[in-house]
């Protein structure tokens, strides 16, 4: 994980890669959590494609069979970013998502 700017009040993208232990199937729910502070309002964002990145956001959505894959539901009063897999083959074990 990691952020764009540290400066407190500044605009702020956080950038994570996900590798499993074990295959998550389509349905499959991925929790961040602890990402408290944050000034973004409560509800869908949009996942954003990273430059080194394999297309791993267009890999989630917002919530279970949701077709609005690149997203996720955030709860700004917990500071958790809730992600639904929707990749037809889930995702791999020990395979990098960007």
């Amino acid at each position: 994980m990691s952020q764009s700017s540290p400066v407190a009040g500044a605009v702020n993208t956080i950038s994570v890669t996900i590798v499993t232990a074990t295959a998550l199937s389509k349905g499959s729910i991925v929790t961040l959590s602890g990402l408290s502070g944050s000034q973004t309002a409560a509800g869908a964002v949009t996942l954003k494609a990273v430059a080194d990145g394999n297309s791993g956001h267009l890999l989630f959505s917002k919530a279970a069979d949701d077709g609005a894959v690149g997203t996720g539901a955030w709860a700004q009063s917990s500071g958790t970013l809730t992600l639904f897999v929707q990749a037809t083959g889930g995702l791999l074990a020990g395979t990098e998502y960007k």
